[in-house]
């Protein structure tokens, strides 16, 4: 009898740890995933920044931006292009312009297959820098994690 408990508990173990195991698995994804986000923000990478959004949502901008394109006589690339200007601060507002981004994760919950992530935002704007908490959301999708939602906290 006690050889059987030791080996369901055994058993429970392994499992136990494996599923810790994916959870760090994740979480570490999750965090490149945020990375790659930060750094197409700040190279002004329209296309990067697409491929860590979810692709239905991803998807929707690109099909906008072709409609708008193709309606306004404009190249849809070319119009990401100039969007992706004016949100990086490329193109000047005034004397105000976005000059950097940084993203700070305080804390990742992971529930199957979704995250949801605590970050602390520090940006330049018109050379005064700010820093604001804000909530990520992730979604796991076709073996990836993808941002689904991005909410600056007031």
């Amino acid at each position: 009898m006690r050889r059987v408990v030791l080996s369901l508990t055994a058993i429970m173990l392994v499992f136990t740890m494996m599923f810790a195991m994916t959870g760090c698995g994740a979480k570490s994804e999750i965090k490149e995933v945020i990375k790659n986000y930060e750094k197409a923000c700040n190279d002004v990478d329209f296309e990067g920044i697409l491929n860590c959004m979810h692709p239905k949502d991803a998807d929707k901008i690109k099909l906008a931006a072709g409609i708008v394109g193709f309606f306004g006589n404009v190249d849809a690339d070319k119009l990401l292009e100039k969007l992706s200007g004016f949100i990086s601060g490329k193109v000047k507002i005034g004397k105000e312009f976005f000059e950097s981004l940084m993203i700070t994760i305080d804390e990742i919950d992971v529930d199957d297959d979704k995250a949801d992530v605590d970050v602390f935002v520090t940006y330049m704007f018109n050379g005064q820098e700010t820093t604001v908490e804000a909530d990520m959301e992730l979604e796991y999708y076709e073996e990836a994690w993808y941002i689904t939602s991005f909410t600056l906290d007031k």
